[in-house]
């Protein structure tokens, strides 16, 4: 300034106040030289600020090109279909720029690169799971539907003997979004029609791997080898590499509002923090464990829309049946021991959904079991927030009797017999 005097270009009227002048110095840690170049002319509010933008710039834009909208809908429609194969060099893309926003990441923290066989091995979990999700999107082999159904419904028990017929009730039509009953909840429909669901779930297993594919910094414990461990940094990465602005932007691109995108935000950091659904444990206990981890979270309370009205707690309905299917898709994608489900032929005859019994694939029975379990507890509670954990109740054995006769898998007579009880 001394030798060269300071350019200032004012329009009519316009001052420019400067405060707070300091003489700053160059350095690797705080590369004011480079800034400097980069902004040329022009003013900026905080040097500070943008510092930091130009230093996360790296780390944005490896995040943007991750969750870059057009890209992931393209393995969102092409799921499941012929073009499945063109999805191959859109995973390895995807595997590609999540190995750079590591590497951005890992510079940030001055972190110690993972092993080449652990990293490795992150990557191939998350293309499996990548896979799984495709594979949900897919349209579905067997014979359910995602449609509504009106009128009865029949099953044919092919496990005893000749297959008989049991005609059940008409399915209640409600305005409750989380109404349909366990063997008719689809998730590919979901994936199909939702686009912000998508993104959600396909980013979540990018966040969870980063935290194993960063490293260490001096001084942290590893996490790998503890899958319920893996993605706890993510969390923490949204805010302190401004990648929660990115991710909103996402939903954006996929027809949210601006509060809609921060609550699918919210929605993400439930999903990397969230403990896993326990398929074996279809008991009271497991609804009231993962009740209780939302409740405790304030991503879940934003994303739920708690609030207090006469001293009364509430959450909101849509919301909530959102999150059940949110995480739902979730365990399902990152569970182990589903296989492919076995095509269930079907009778174009016998009424809306007649399906040969036994052939699901289990994980997705149990999935859908549990989320009927976590949304009768919530139309029981009232959607109120300060009784959902009252409203996981052990169901008399009437109610046993008849969730077991909409299990797939066994046939009225069976599944009376299993609850003990007895109809004449």
């Amino acid at each position: 300034v001394h030798a060269d005097g300071l350019r200032v270009e004012l329009a009519g009227y316009e001052c420019r106040v400067y405060l707070g002048i300091r003489e700053l110095q160059d350095s690797e840690e705080l590369p004011w030289g480079r800034l400097a170049a980069d902004l040329g002319d022009r003013a900026v509010p905080s040097l500070d600020d943008a510092m930091q933008a130009m230093r996360l710039r790296p780390v944005r834009r490896a995040f943007a090109r991750l969750v870059e909208p057009v890209r992931l809908d393209r393995l969102r429609i092409a799921g499941g279909t012929a073009e499945l194969a063109a999805d191959g060099a859109d995973l390895a893309a995807i595997l590609g720029d999540l190995d750079e926003l590591a590497a951005a990441v890992r510079e940030q923290l001055r972190a110690a690169a993972p092993d080449a066989s652990e990293q490795a091995g992150t990557r191939e979990q998350v293309a499996t799971e990548l896979r799984r999700l495709i594979a949900l999107a897919a349209p579905p082999t067997s014979g359910l539907t995602s449609e509504p159904m009106a009128g009865p419904r029949e099953v044919i028990d092919s496990t005893e003997g000749a297959p008989t017929r049991s005609a059940q009730p008409e399915r209640p039509v409600a305005d409750d979004p989380g109404s349909v009953i366990a063997s008719d909840w689809q998730p590919q429909a979901i994936l199909k029609a939702d686009p912000t669901t998508w993104i959600a779930e396909v980013a979540r297993p990018l966040l969870a791997a980063l935290d194993a594919l960063v490293g260490r910094t001096h001084g942290e414990e590893s996490a790998s080898g503890s899958s319920d461990r893996a993605g706890i940094r993510a969390p923490e990465w949204l805010d302190r590499f401004e990648l929660a602005p990115v991710l909103a932007e996402a939903f954006r691109a996929a027809g949210q509002r601006e509060a809609e995108a921060w609550q699918c935000v919210d929605g993400v950091r439930v999903l990397l923090v969230a403990p896993r659904w326990l398929l074996e444990d279809q008991s009271p206990a497991g609804a009231r464990r993962i009740f209780e981890a939302w409740l405790t979270d304030p991503a879940a309370e934003r994303f739920l829309q708690v609030n207090e009205a006469r001293g009364i707690r509430w959450f909101n309905r849509e919301s909530f049946v959102r999150l059940v299917d949110w995480s739902a898709i979730a365990r399902l994608a990152r569970t182990t021991e589903t296989t492919p489900p076995t095509p269930m032929p079907v009778d174009p005859k016998a009424g809306p959904v007649v399906a040969l019994q036994g052939r699901e694939d289990p994980a997705l029975r149990a999935v859908r079991l549990m989320r009927e379990r976590l949304v009768e507890a919530a139309q029981r509670s009232g959607y109120r927030a300060d009784a959902l954990l009252a409203s996981v109740e052990p169901e008399p054995d009437a109610a046993v009797a008849e969730r077991q006769v909409r299990r797939p898998g066994l046939s009225p007579a069976r599944a009376r017999r299993r609850s003990g009880s007895s109809r004449r």
